[in-house]
């Protein structure tokens, strides 16, 4: 438990078991229809195996970086229901870093707040204490304290801050790719509550309020000067729940794609030295020199490399939109001596056909007035990517102007 009085306060919710609770996605999912499933689901290996690797290999790491030269106390807490396993791993987590406290819940009730930490008995003199939210697959940077340091006074009580700026990225199996920057005010990672309490009991809290609505309830101190978080996004994400992962792994791919890339990778190493480690350095190439006319005929674009996991976007030029289902992609799949097999094809993918120049194969969605889009894929074990055939499948052949593919490979090959 902790000792004496601190004057950051944290709060991290490790998979806390709330069924029901409209907030978060997983919890009302219309697909999780009772208690038990949703348990079962939210307590699942391959999520909790996530969200481990996120927050005791990055998110603890990178805080204690942070935390050097300040005061602070991180609350934890989780379920009564969480696996043993895990379990095991937070109290581990507590003996490593001082500042950690665990809060085991019951029905999801908590029993550690921040505001009764900062009510210390011994408390002689107004005490001024900022808290914040971190949840478990986010990460914050190595200067977050000393930025918040300038807030952390009496009469900005009342008060939230949001430390806008930071980066964003996807992450899977352990690995962390498609680093860019972001900036969104108000949003939860970032945001700080300037705090004070008196002997007296006095208590100044700013209002109530979700974090997307809180300057409308009280006054809020923007900062974007400093890039100080990480959102990290992937597939098992609350808010992708309710999507298939082959579908969750393009809606990421796409939702990123307004935002800009990283100028300055050695900036983003400085600011996540325990982050840095496990990112990917990202490869592009385009597969075409010069548009292509796509009529009736295929054509083939070779994989430089045979990549097993890999992005394509498509850059299409067409003055009478593209619909969905003209433009069809296919692949040519091979082992490790680079012998085609036809029985396996990207994994999530079970479209086939029985058409010799087709076999496994989907349709991008192009429709509309949106011709630009990444999709992503991996492959089985022990299979590689030879080809990409595109196809035009207008009923009336219309032809479709391809203006460039990229491949982008997110491992070393």
């Amino acid at each position: 438990m902790f000792q004496g009085v601190r004057v950051f306060i944290g709060y991290t919710n490790f998979s806390v078991l709330r069924f029901g609770a409209t907030g978060w996605q997983e919890s009302s999912n219309p697909n999780v229809k009772n208690h038990e499933a949703y348990k079962a689901r939210l307590f699942g290996s391959e999520r909790l195996a996530l969200r481990s690797f996120l927050f005791f290999k990055l998110s603890l790491p990178q805080l204690a970086k942070a935390a050097e030269g300040h005061d602070l106390v991180h609350i934890v807490a989780y379920s009564r229901e969480l696996p043993q396993r895990y379990k095991d791993m937070l109290l581990e987590a507590e003996r490593k870093y001082p500042f950690l406290v665990l809060d085991e819940l019951d029905n999801g009730v908590p029993t550690v707040l921040p505001q009764n930490i900062a009510k210390v008995r011994a408390l002689k003199e107004p005490l001024t204490f900022i808290t914040y939210n971190l949840d478990d697959d986010d990460v914050l940077g190595k200067s977050f304290f000393k930025r918040l340091e300038q807030y952390k006074r009496r009469d900005l009580a009342g008060f939230r801050v949001s430390l806008a700026s930071g980066y964003s990225a996807i992450t899977e199996d352990n690995i962390i790719y498609d680093l860019r920057l972001k900036r969104v005010p108000l949003n939860n990672w970032g945001l700080a509550s300037v705090c004070s309490v008196s002997p007296d009991g006095t208590e100044i809290f700013p209002p109530a309020s979700g974090h997307d609505t809180c300057d409308q309830k009280g006054p809020v101190i923007l900062d974007s000067t400093g890039r100080t978080f990480l959102q990290l996004r992937h597939v098992s994400q609350d808010t992708e729940s309710r999507f298939g992962v082959s579908e969750s792994r393009d809606r990421l791919l796409n939702q990123s794609r307004h935002l800009r890339k990283i100028e300055s990778f050695s900036a983003f190493v400085d600011e996540f030295p325990e982050v840095a480690k496990y990112v990917t350095q990202e490869q592009n190439q385009e597969l075409l020199t010069r548009p292509v006319v796509l009529k009736e005929e295929y054509i083939d674009l070779s994989l430089p490399g045979q990549p097993t996991s890999f992005d394509l976007a498509f850059f299409v030029e067409d003055e009478d939109r593209t619909e969905r289902g003209e433009l069809l992609a296919s692949f040519v799949l091979g082992n490790g001596e680079g012998t085609e097999v036809n029985n396996v094809g990207p994994i999530g993918m079970t479209s086939y056909s029985d058409k010799t120049d087709v076999k496994y194969h989907f349709f991008p969605k192009l429709e509309g007035s949106l011709h630009e889009r990444s999709f992503s894929f991996r492959m089985p074990e022990g299979i590689r990517c030879l080809k990409v055939r595109l196809h035009n499948r207008a009923n009336t052949r219309r032809a479709i102007v391809l203006n460039k593919v990229t491949l982008t490979v997110r491992e070393a090959e």
